[in-house]
């Protein structure tokens, strides 16, 4: 994969904070996907899924590595997380996942 206008620039500089457009965002140069670094997202460098936070990035790993987080489930078979997408900032747009909403159960908001 070819490297993206974020990574040339911190190949050249050193650093990909001071990019033109791009300040207050990390990124990820496996995937060359970015996000506001102020936010609580959280990025599996190992499968490059975004996570709303901690909690929910928790869940889709196992004992061998990263689990599908779409396979994910409870003890009673329900989802614990859900693909949904967050724009937080003009320059990115991510696709993460959230804990899933359970009936009769309320999980914390991110």
């Amino acid at each position: 994969m070819s490297a993206c206008a974020i990574c040339e620039h911190a190949d050249r500089t050193g650093s990909w904070v001071d990019a033109p457009g791009f300040e207050g965002m990390t990124h990820c140069r496996r995937c060359h996907r970015s996000w506001p670094r102020a936010s609580e997202l959280q990025h599996c460098t190992a499968c490059c899924r975004t996570f709303t936070n901690a909690r929910a990035a928790d869940f889709h790993r196992g004992p061998r590595g990263c689990l599908d987080p779409a396979s994910v489930t409870d003890s009673n078979g329900n989802s614990r997380l859900a693909l949904s997408t967050r724009t937080r900032d003009a320059r990115a747009t991510v696709e993460v996942w959230a804990q899933a909403a359970r009936p009769g159960h309320a999980w914390p908001r991110s």
